[in-house]
Formats: structure tokens, C-alpha cells, sequence
């Protein structure tokens, strides 16, 4: 009878180190769950701000006018500088009236802004006329041909009108918002799980 008390304690004792064990994983499970789900969260947040900010990011715009400004060629995905190289203008010009006149239309400030069309246009009107003076008067120590003047403008007016329009009617706001917004709905469906068949299911 003592040998079988004995026994009956080991039992007892076994299935309370068992139901510990296994309440012990549980939990464990749940943490790791938790935290796979916020690391989760975290890449899904910073993947919206990268979004966001490629969406308004357009430095690599100018940068591109001005490889094709020096006269540059793109080969392969690389701007690389042909021999020979026939540039349409040279570095002061593009540092002293591309970089400056430019840069305005494509900052975050002035493409997250609300204006109206009236507004736009006159801002438009003025650079390019401003740029056109410029390019007039300093041909010379800018190294422009005049065969040139019409593909220069062309594509300085072209930068300036894809950062001009985004601030059309707070455009820029209103189409990053709702673009995170989809993306927020998206992520939220790919976290919910498809719960688990039952018996009767």
C-alpha cells in the first residue's frame, strides 16, 4: 500500500510538471506571437513612409536634367559622359539658374501646398521667363548654343510642371492620404487569419 501512495504522488507530481511545461509554452507562444506581430506592424509602418516619401522625393528628377544638361548619356540604368561629350550648356548655368529656379517646384513645401490654377500658371510665367532672360543675357559665359534654347527650356518647363500640378487643389495630400490609406487596408487584411476549420465547418 506504501509503494502504491508512492506511485499515486510520482503521478500527481508528473501531470503538475507537465501542465506547468505546458502552460509555460503556451505562454511563450503567445509572447512570440506578440512580437512577431509587432515587428510585423513596424515593417508595415516604415514600408508606408517609404512609400510616402518616394511619392515626393523628385531631387532624383533634377538630377536627371541635369546629366542630359551636361550632356550625358544613359546607358545600362547609368548616366555615363560620351566621347566626345557635347554638353547644351555648362556647370555655371546649371548652378547659378537651373538649381535655384528649379528647386522651388519640386520641395516637399511647395508640392504638399493647396494652390489654385491661377496661381500655378503665374508662377510658371514668371520662372520661365526669368530663366529665358538668363539664358538671353549670359549665353556666352553659359557656353548655350542658340539651337539649343528651345530642348534646354523644354525640359526645365517640363521638371517644373510635374512639381507644379501636384500642388493643384492640395493634390499631392489628398492622393498620398488616400494611397495610405490602401495601404493600411491592405496590411490589415493580410494580418487576419483564416481561423482554424471545425468539426462542422
Amino acid at each position: 500500500m506504501f509503494e502504491q501512495l508512492f506511485t499515486n504522488k510520482e503521478e500527481k507530481e508528473m501531470v503538475r510538471r507537465e501542465s506547468e511545461a505546458t502552460r509555460f509554452q503556451r505562454e511563450q507562444n503567445a509572447v512570440e506571437a506578440g512580437s512577431v506581430e509587432t515587428n510585423q506592424d513596424l515593417i508595415d509602418t516604415q514600408g508606408k513612409s517609404d512609400l510616402i516619401r518616394w511619392q515626393q522625393e523628385l531631387q532624383d528628377e533634377l538630377q536627371e536634367v541635369i546629366f542630359q544638361l551636361k550632356g550625358y548619356m544613359k546607358v545600362k540604368g547609368q548616366w555615363v559622359k560620351p566621347d566626345p561629350c557635347n554638353p547644351l550648356c555648362n556647370d555655371l548655368f546649371i548652378e547659378s539658374v537651373v538649381r535655384p529656379q528649379i528647386t522651388p517646384f519640386i520641395s516637399r513645401n511647395f508640392i504638399n501646398s493647396n494652390f489654385d490654377i491661377k496661381t500655378i500658371l503665374a508662377d510658371l510665367k514668371h520662372t520661365s521667363n526669368e530663366i529665358a532672360d538668363n539664358m538671353a543675357d549670359g549665353y556666352d559665359k553659359y557656353n548655350i548654343k542658340f539651337e539649343n534654347y528651345d530642348l534646354i527650356t523644354r525640359l526645365l518647363k517640363n521638371l517644373m510642371k510635374a512639381g507644379s500640378f501636384r500642388a493643384l487643389q492640395g493634390w499631392t495630400k489628398k492622393t498620398d492620404s488616400t494611397i495610405f490609406k490602401r495601404v493600411e487596408t491592405s496590411s490589415d487584411h493580410d494580418h487576419v487569419k483564416t481561423p482554424p476549420k471545425g468539426l462542422f465547418t
